[in-house]
């Protein structure tokens, strides 16, 4: 009910500033015309699917639909940060009245923004059509010129930020005395201090066997 009422409100405001829709010309010898409503999207942060459903949908059954549009209206596809344009052929004066809903799991988003948008369609010189689009926007008419652009803005999971790790340092509990710092050099002094020590015993031992020479010698 507040749905209707609101579309109400908004052909009252259009009649107003727009006068009087002539609505009995005959749709034979009137050029066609025909609108663009684009729907645009823009996604933020990491999403699972970055590809989106939108369903336009009109108010009744008399309301002009793009080629495609089946019972339950017509649905495009937006992947990413992309836009589809859709296009609408008007054939007599008239207000057409639409919704564009996103879809989710197959079934209108209504967390989602839902827009509402028509066309006015109204007899022009020389037997052509003359179409204003307008949006209602915080209980506002918005006319507008080319068409009627809905903006979907995506907000996904935030992306966390790259940081650069410093390597850690890791501090030897064992205090370094430079001891393997020259291999080579204790190995020589190793085999010194063994030549020395079996030097020491070979001179240990001639003095004992002169000792004992020199008693023998005395003895005798």
């Amino acid at each position: 009910m507040r749905n209707r009422t609101k579309i109400l409100s908004v052909l009252v405001a259009v009649f107003l500033l727009l006068g009087t829709v002539v609505l009995s010309a005959s749709a034979a010898y009137v050029k066609n015309t025909k609108c663009l409503v684009i729907v645009s999207q823009e996604i933020s942060g990491k999403v699972d699917n970055d590809t989106f459903q939108y369903l336009l949908v009109p108010e009744d059954a008399t309301v002009p639909m793009p080629d495609g549009a089946g019972a339950d209206g017509y649905t495009v596809s937006v992947k990413g940060n992309d836009k589809k344009s859709i296009s609408i052929t008007y054939e007599k004066p008239g207000i057409y009245n639409y919704k564009l809903y996103q879809l989710k799991d197959g079934k209108p988003n209504m967390s989602a923004t839902v827009y509402e948008f028509g066309m006015i369609v109204k007899n022009g010189p020389n037997n052509t059509l003359v179409l204003t689009p307008y949006t209602c926007e915080n209980e506002k008419l918005v006319l507008h010129e080319n068409g009627v652009e809905c903006k979907y803005h995506i907000q996904g999971t935030k992306i966390p930020e790259k940081t650069t790790s410093k390597p850690v340092s890791k501090t030897s509990s064992n205090v370094n005395t430079n001891d393997d710092n020259n291999m080579t050099l204790w190995l020589v002094l190793m085999v010194v201090g063994m030549i020395g020590t079996f030097a020491v015993i070979l001179l240990k031992r001639k003095d004992d066997e002169d000792e004992n020479n020199k008693k023998e010698g005395a003895n005798a």
